[in-house]
């Protein structure tokens, strides 16, 4: 009977230490579910953010895109200036000349 008794006690421990290490692993499952579900959000809001940044990017790049030719545009008209005041420079010199 002592034996049956003891037996029986192991068989409750053994039994006691399954439903804990049951108990522990489903904590760390959910535990880790938790930490997952936080990952994920984070990263969704990182590469909500991203997608902004670039987004933002384009807008920039099309803006300097936009001034650049601007740019181009006025160096050209300023060489089409200087191109003229040269010529108006040189008729005068070339009347003046021409008077003398």
């Amino acid at each position: 009977a002592l034996q049956l008794a003891l037996k029986r006690m192991e068989h409750d421990v053994d039994e006691q230490a399954r439903q804990m290490s049951e108990e522990v692993a489903d904590a760390r499952v959910r535990e880790a579910m938790g930490v997952y579900a936080v990952a994920a959000a984070a990263n969704a809001a990182v590469m909500e953010r991203a997608v902004a940044d670039s987004a933002d990017a384009d807008v920039v790049l099309g803006r300097l895109a936009a001034d650049r030719a601007r740019v181009a545009r006025l160096k050209e008209r300023a060489a089409e200036r200087e191109h003229a005041a040269r010529a108006l420079v040189q008729a005068v010199m070339l009347d003046s000349n021409a008077q003398l």
